[in-house]
């Protein structure tokens, strides 16, 4: 497990960001232990192309599109930057499997064939056996099925796998133990090492793609950054039959949300985005609708897999579009229309992966 060598592994990085890099942006292969030097080096249009020639080697033309269906609200967890926390005083909610059904044959209609199910922790309004009969019902509609859902045994994982479970979406939040405390207050969800380890048990129950991520501003960003890339390079290496992508979100307002966050430029974001993209050639970059529109265009061709047409509020493309959001959207563009920027780019728009 990646959790067993944390402390040693954050005690090199800290060390290691302390020196500094010279890296040659011509070679044709980078390890992981390059990702200092080249978030020193600020060359980024020859990074930018380096990595667009891999994409189209490796990816082609194809952009990968999704869309996020939040099912309940509930949540008994206490984390602080949350729009959802179990103490924000929130029209709660759970939709029932009728409910559920109908935002997804609105999105079907919308062209979506991969989706992705979101939901607050909580023993009762979204418990296992909730999340198992959403798969089965959503199989009914889309060809692929994600979650980014609390942490799970691997046998839970095995049995939803069963029920046609492909993708797990799983951050770390952030990968200071120290940091991680602070702002999970309460609840399952505060065992650091419990949620470090989530993404091999749903590997080891035969989940095919995984991605990870940390929310960006709530620690130092570049050493989360760092952390990511060992933490990919940890998962490559040991499960390497496996479709990876790495999310960077930048948090984003959320409701009775106070925290004073690190701020991210967007070209800094870039540049981190491009320097792990130079070490996992063969891993997507995926990047939600929390960025903007502009920010999106601008990483289309370095960004391979994408969001279309979100919300981020239970039942909120059908049934219930005032209830709580859990954090505000950027790019308010339909699946339709991004599609159509995307093919104005020459690239082609999919909602189904052939991993």
């Amino acid at each position: 497990m990646f959790s067993e060598n944390i402390e040693k592994i954050i005690a090199y990085v800290n060390s290691a960001r302390k020196n500094k890099y010279n890296i040659n942006l011509n070679k044709e292969f980078f390890s992981v232990n390059d990702i200092y030097g080249l978030l020193q080096n600020n060359d980024l249009r020859t990074m930018a192309k380096k990595v667009i020639k891999n994409n189209r080697k490796f990816f082609g033309d194809v952009i990968f599109l999704y869309a996020p269906l939040y099912i309940s609200n509930y949540c008994i967890n206490g984390c602080t930057y949350c729009g959802f926390k179990a103490s924000n005083k929130i029209h709660r909610l759970k939709l029932s499997y009728k409910e559920i059904e109908q935002e997804a044959l609105y999105l079907n209609h919308e062209g979506i064939d991969h989706v992705l199910i979101l939901t607050g922790e909580d023993p009762v309004n979204s418990n296992f056996e909730y999340l198992y009969n959403t798969i089965k019902i959503l199989k009914n509609f889309f060809k692929e099925i994600s979650i980014e859902t609390y942490s799970l045994t691997r046998e839970k994982y095995e049995k939803l796998v069963t029920a046609g479970l492909v993708g797990v979406t799983l951050y770390q939040e952030t990968y200071s133990p120290e940091k991680y405390r602070e702002v999970h207050l309460f609840g399952p969800k505060k065992d650091f090492k419990k949620r470090l380890n989530t993404v091999e048990e749903a590997i080891k129950a035969g989940v095919r793609e995984i991605n990870i991520g940390a929310l960006l501003g709530l620690y130092e960003p570049e050493f989360e950054i760092i952390m990511m890339a060992y933490h990919m390079d940890y998962l490559l290496k040991n499960y390497p039959n496996v479709e990876y992508s790495i999310s960077f979100p930048r948090i984003r307002t959320a409701f009775n949300v106070k925290d004073k966050f690190y701020s991210i430029s967007d070209k800094k974001l870039i540049h981190y985005i491009l320097a792990l993209k130079l070490i996992f050639p063969r891993v997507h970059i995926n990047i939600s609708t929390r960025e903007s529109i502009k920010f999106r265009n601008a990483i289309l061709g370095i960004a391979t897999k994408m969001s279309a047409g979100s919300t981020t509020n239970v039942g909120g493309y059908t049934l219930y579009k005032d209830s709580t959001k859990q954090f505000e959207i950027e790019d308010t563009r339909t699946v339709k229309e991004f599609m159509n920027y995307i093919k104005t780019r020459n690239y082609n728009p999919t909602t189904v992966n052939w991993f």
